[in-house]
């Protein structure tokens, strides 16, 4: 049986219609999508700068940490070692 031109093209605009549907649908998430990558990227800049930071303190502390075992009982040396605990904790 053969459809009428009447059918075809109400056919065709719901076809039309469900695939401009679907794309609007895919914008939208495209949006979320880069949204939430914009706000991943932010974080990862900011823990990128914090880890840097506590590399640096921790460096410092290791360039203060003595070579000698009478030197370990040193109060300078326990607060190194203190600071250096408290930056593993913090990550």
């Amino acid at each position: 049986m053969l459809s009428s031109p009447g059918r075809r093209d109400a056919g065709t605009r719901i076809v039309n219609a469900l695939r401009h549907t679907r794309c609007l649908a895919l914008d939208d998430r495209s949006e979320q999508l880069t949204a939430e990558a914009s706000r991943h990227a932010t974080d990862l800049a900011e823990r990128s700068q914090e880890l840097q930071s506590a590399q640096q303190l921790l460096s410092a502390a290791l360039d203060r940490t003595p070579s000698t075992p009478s030197a370990i009982a040193s109060p300078a040396y326990r607060t190194s070692a203190s600071l250096s605990t408290c930056c593993r904790r913090a990550w």
